[in-house]
């Protein structure tokens, strides 16, 4: 449904990204991990056409995004990029209802399907009861919320997550990964999602694709890449790795290095 194609990007001098390809089936849970600086948020800028590559393509459903109609292609695809503010005046309703502007008529104007779509997308974040509170004011974990209703409001197939853990505490981050993997089991979305924590990686995604050295360094189950030796040698980290038996899925417990 979606793939980059031979992606390169460079900043100046320096290449960011070279030559990846990567191809996302539709409906499916991907985390991206890597180092800082080895290009996760680049490619996701890539992917939602944030960021044209210096060489490559990225399609959905075939087609290349960067001929797509602007407004068409945002009734299909979503981004959330790091350290998004609203302004200081929106409350969530206004906030949520900016992922309809992609539906909108004539000089903006909503209609009550939009309007409607706005109350869904508040109800399936468990943040309906926020709706007339302005965005400043909201926790760490229900900001983050707010601005996921905002891309369910577009009611996109395919939805991109850069960091969507950052700056939150322990028990938010994993609201926010349950709620993330329960819209892409609910509602099908093809969901993309970079993250730093390994085990947050392994527990709520599918499919680990890791990025080192402007590439893609491994692809695949987490039980199966995420390895002592993959994290000696993407991390430099020495690492235990376990299996929550309940869960089914392997967890890491970092060593002391000698």
């Amino acid at each position: 449904m979606l793939q980059a194609k031979h992606i390169t990007i460079s900043y100046g001098a320096k290449t960011v990204l070279k030559d990846v390809s990567l191809d996302f089936a539709a409906g499916s849970l991907t985390a991206i991990i890597g180092r800082n600086g080895c290009g996760k948020s680049t490619l996701l800028k890539a992917m939602s056409r944030s960021l044209i590559p210096q060489e490559g393509d990225v399609l959905l459903d075939g087609t290349s995004i960067f001929h797509q109609n602007t407004k068409k292609l945002a009734q299909r695809l979503a981004i959330l990029s790091q350290g998004v503010r609203s302004p200081e005046d929106y409350t969530v309703r206004r906030l949520v209802c900016c992922g309809r502007y992609p539906y909108a008529g004539f000089g903006g104007r909503l209609s009550q399907k939009d309007f409607d779509a706005v109350d869904r997308a508040l109800a399936d974040v468990n943040i309906a009861h926020l709706c007339d509170r302005p965005v400043e004011t909201l926790s760490g974990g229900e900001r983050q919320r707010a601005w996921i209703a905002m891309l369910l409001a577009q009611e996109p197939e395919v939805m991109l997550l850069d960091e969507p853990t950052t700056f939150l505490d322990i028990g938010c981050q994993y609201e926010i990964l349950r709620l993330v993997r329960r819209l892409n089991r609910e509602k099908g979305i093809t969901t993309v999602m970079v993250l730093h924590d390994l085990n947050q990686a392994a527990r709520y995604a599918g499919r680990v694709v890791v990025l080192r050295d402007h590439g893609v360094f491994a692809d695949g189950p987490p039980a199966s890449i995420l390895t002592p030796d993959l994290l000696a040698s993407v991390f430099g980290v020495q690492a235990r790795v376990l299996l929550d038996e309940a869960a089914g899925v392997p967890y890491y417990i970092p060593q002391e290095m000698e």
